[in-house]
C-alpha cells in the first residue's frame, strides 16, 4: 500500500475511533477503559489487517456480552411467553438489521481493502448498543 493510502487509512481510523468513542459516550463508565482500548487499537493500526485485527478482537469480546444480555431476558422468570417470543423476534429482526445496515456502511469503500473494516466497525457499534438495549430492558419500569 503507497504511504499516501496508508495515512487516508490511518486518518480515517482515528475519525472512526474518535466517532465511535463519542457514539458510545453513555453506556456505562465501567466499559470505558475496553471502548479506549478498541479505539487505541484502531489509532495505532498501521495497515488494514491491523485494523480488521482490532475489530476482530472487539468483535469476539461483545459476542459473550451480546449472548448473555439476550438470555438473560429470554429465561427471565418474571416474564411470560409471550414477551420471550417478543424478544427472540426482536433479536433475529436485529441481527437483520444490523446485517444490512452495515454491508451499506462498508459499500463506501466498494470492493476496497477497508469495506471489510467498515462492516466490521459498523458491527461493533451496532452491537454495543444492542447490549445497552437488551440491558435497559432487564430494568424494571419505575427505576
Amino acid at each position: 500500500m503507497k504511504r499516501r493510502s496508508l495515512l487516508a487509512v490511518a486518518a480515517l481510523a482515528a475519525i472512526t475511533a474518535s466517532s465511535l468513542l463519542v457514539l458510545a459516550g453513555g453506556h456505562g463508565a465501567s466499559a470505558a477503559p475496553v471502548r479506549d482500548s478498541y479505539a487505541n487499537c484502531l489509532k495505532h493500526a498501521d495497515s488494514t489487517f491491523a485494523m480488521s485485527q482490532c475489530v476482530s478482537v472487539e468483535q469476539r469480546r461483545l459476542k459473550p456480552l451480546l449472548d448473555a444480555a439476550y438470555n438473560k431476558l429470554l429465561t427471565d422468570p418474571d416474564s411470560n411467553r409471550q414477551r420471550r417470543h417478543q424478544i427472540a423476534v426482536s433479536q433475529r429482526a436485529w441481527k437483520a438489521y444490523m446485517k444490512h445496515d452495515c454491508i451499506y456502511a462498508g459499500s463506501q469503500a466498494q470492493g476496497g481493502t477497508l469495506q471489510p473494516i467498515l462492516e466490521g466497525e459498523c458491527q461493533v457499534d451496532r452491537t454495543r448498543t444492542r447490549i445497552a438495549d437488551l440491558r435497559e430492558f432487564t430494568v424494571p419500569l419505575g427505576r
